[in-house]
């Protein structure tokens, strides 16, 4: 088996497993950070491979730590530099703390594994099927906690998967410990359900479901009692009514709005989602806005 096949074959397998970790959020911790840690190490023996193939080429540099940091060099990305700024922030702010190894641990196990899981994610999930399907993961996810949540609320009044009760008696949890917890996991799975119901899909099935998930996770959200979910869901719609209506009828926003769209099509042009020369349009309505035209500069240098 060739490298290049055996690479593709390890980016399935982080695939799945980031899938995992992403199915199982609301249900077990362990299965996230077992997921995720087997998802790393498949990613360092893809690397590993790809230095050896550097290795064993004639042109390969006389300095090994030239070609490691060419191996293990993460996916170029707009973002890339403002992570390296936040996480050098972060490393020295551990030593101001008043519990630096508790600090330190946390700084390793939790803010550089979050960075750690998107830079895998952009690298292995490249196709518009991949993102979809991810994407369809996360949903069937969200959809079968909210349902564990409507049958803690009004029948079992424990979740089915962790037997939690529900809070202060009248507050559901579904399988997260906490109402808030809850409340916060909806307020991203409510946004994205809401914008696949708008999709265009191909069969009347899919726009049954996702009305179907909206529906039921605006509900769940209720019953959670969660102030600040409510409010940050709230805000969110907000500026999305005021971003669309905006954006029809007041050419400055369109203009902006429509910028930072393509902007954003070109950061992710890797995936290659169909979106074609999206870089020229960023620029032609970019041109005379320094802040823009520096993003789309930087965003060439990464990439």
């Amino acid at each position: 088996m060739t490298i290049s096949a055996i690479k593709t074959k390890i980016d399935m397998l982080i695939r799945f497993f980031l899938s995992v970790a992403i199915f199982s959020v609301p249900y077990s911790k362990a299965m996230v950070e077992t997921a995720i840690v087997t998802s790393c190490i498949l990613w360092i023996s893809k690397r590993s491979f790809i230095l050896y193939e550097i290795r064993s080429k004639e042109q390969r540099s006389e300095n090994f730590l030239i070609d490691l940091g060419h191996a293990f060099c993460p996916v170029g990305n707009v973002l890339n530099q403002g992570i390296c700024a936040f996480l050098l922030i972060g490393f020295v702010s551990v030593f101001g703390s008043s519990l630096p190894t508790q600090s330190l641990h946390g700084f390793f196990t939790k803010t550089i594994e979050g960075f750690a899981v998107y830079l895998m994610a952009i690298e292995v999930f490249q196709t518009r099927k991949q993102i979809n399907r991810v994407i369809m993961v996360f949903m069937i996810a969200a959809f079968v906690n909210g349902l564990n949540t409507l049958l803690q609320y009004y029948w079992t009044h424990q979740d089915i998967f962790r037997h939690r009760i529900l809070v202060e008696g009248y507050r559901a949890t579904g399988a997260f410990q906490h109402p808030n917890m809850l409340g916060a996991y909806l307020t991203i799975a409510i946004p994205l359900s809401l914008a696949l119901l708008f999709a265009k899909w191909k069969k009347m099935r899919q726009r049954i479901f996702f009305t179907v998930a909206t529906g039921l996770l605006v509900w769940t959200l209720f019953l959670t009692f969660s102030r600040g979910a409510w409010m940050g869901l709230a805000i969110g719609l907000l500026f999305y009514i005021v971003i669309i209506i905006g954006r029809r009828v007041n050419p400055w926003i369109r203009e902006r709005v429509d910028c930072v769209v393509d902007c954003n099509r070109f950061t992710h042009r890797h995936a290659r989602v169909g979106v074609k020369e999206p870089a020229q349009r960023c620029e032609k309505r970019c041109r005379d806005r320094s802040v823009a035209s520096g993003y789309v500069a930087g965003m060439r240098a990464s990439c």
